[in-house]
C-alpha cells in the first residue's frame, strides 16, 4: 500500500463511488473524449478479438466494452458506480454489466480471456488487490491491459498549476493511492508481478484531448472525480480564481478554433502463465 492503513480503503471507495455517480452523465463529452483514444490501443495489447471473453473493469459508460463488442469479442462489464452502469446499460443494452468494486469482483475464477481497466487501476483503493482478483478471474495464459496517466498529460499539468497558483494541493480528501503512483514503470512491474503476471510490457503513446473551445475545460474538470473534489475543497474565493486560471492555461493551446491538449498514458500489459 501507498497510504496509511488499508482502513483508509473503504473511505477512498467510497468517495470515488459518489464522486462517478456525480460524473455519470456527463463524463462521455467531457473528459471520455479522450479516454475513448486510448481504447483501440489497450484492446489490441490484450489481444482482443473474435470470440474473446474480455472482462471491462472500471467500465465507466461502456465505451471499451462496446468497441470489443464491435471487434466479435464477448465482453462483461464492471463498475463501482451505479450511476455509471446505468448509461452503460442504456448505450449497450446487449453488454452484461455489474456492479462491484474492482478488488472483489463477483465473477468466477478462469472465466475471461482478457481483462482491460481503461483508467481506472489509479483510481481503485487497493491496486494490489484489483491486480490480483484481475488474476484470478483470468484464464491461463490470459492477457491483462490497462492505462494509467503519465505526468506529462496537458490537462492535468494546467489543473494542478491552476490550484497551486490560487489555492492549495493539501485538502482534507479521503486518503487513497498517488495518482501518478503507477506512471512509475517499476511500480508497474511490481504491482503485476507481485500478483502472479509475467511478460509485462509498457508503452507510452499519446493521444490530445480536443475540445471546442478553452471554456470547454470546466465541463471536462467537473466530469473527473479527485480533481473536481480537490478545487471544490477550496475557499469559494480560489475556485473561482482556480477555474479562470483553468480556462486561461487551455486557451494557451486553441489552435484553428479548438484547444487540443496533448495527454500521454502509460499502458501496461502482461499475461497469466499458461500453467
Amino acid at each position: 500500500m501507498t497510504y496509511d492503513q488499508r482502513s483508509d480503503a473503504q473511505a477512498f471507495r467510497d468517495f470515488e463511488e459518489e464522486g462517478w455517480n456525480r460524473s455519470a452523465s456527463r463524463y462521455a463529452d467531457a473528459f471520455g473524449l479522450v479516454t475513448v483514444k486510448f481504447i483501440d490501443p489497450l484492446l489490441d495489447v490484450a489481444q482482443v478479438g473474435e470470440g474473446t471473453r474480455l472482462l471491462d473493469i472500471a467500465c465507466g459508460p461502456g465505451s471499451l466494452a462496446a468497441r470489443a463488442a464491435s471487434r466479435g469479442a464477448k465482453p462483461v462489464g464492471v463498475d463501482i458506480s451505479e450511476g455509471m452502469l446505468d448509461e452503460a446499460r442504456r448505450l449497450n443494452p446487449t453488454v452484461e454489466f455489474h456492479q462491484a468494486p474492482a478488488e472483489s469482483l463477483p465473477l468466477e475464477d478462469r472465466a475471461f480471456d482478457a481483462v482491460c481497466i481503461n483508467f481506472g487501476m489509479h483510481h481503485f483503493a487497493e491496486p494490489d488487490r484489483a491486480a490480483a482478483e484481475a488474476f484470478r478471474v483470468m484464464a491461463p495464459g490470459g492477457r491483462l491491459a490497462y492505462t494509467v496517466w503519465s505526468p506529462r498529460s496537458t490537462f492535468l499539468d494546467i489543473a494542478t498549476a491552476a490550484v497551486e497558483g490560487n489555492g492549495s494541493l493539501d485538502v482534507a480528501l479521503p486518503k487513497g493511492p498517488p495518482v501518478m503512483a503507477l506512471a512509475e514503470h517499476a511500480a508497474s512491474d511490481r504491482l503485476l508481478g507481485d500478483a502472479g503476471f509475467v511478460e509485462i510490457e509498457i508503452e507510452e503513446p499519446t493521444r490530445d484531448m480536443v475540445l471546442e473551445s478553452a471554456d470547454h475545460a470546466l465541463d471536462v474538470l467537473d466530469s473527473v472525480t479527485r480533481t473536481r473534489a480537490l478545487v471544490e475543497a477550496q475557499t469559494p474565493e480560489a475556485q473561482a480564481l482556480i477555474r479562470h486560471a483553468l480556462v486561461e492555461g487551455a486557451r494557451e493551446f486553441e489552435r484553428d478554433g479548438k484547444v487540443r491538449l496533448p495527454m500521454t498514458s502509460v499502458l501496461v500489459s502482461a499475461t497469466r502463465p499458461a500453467s
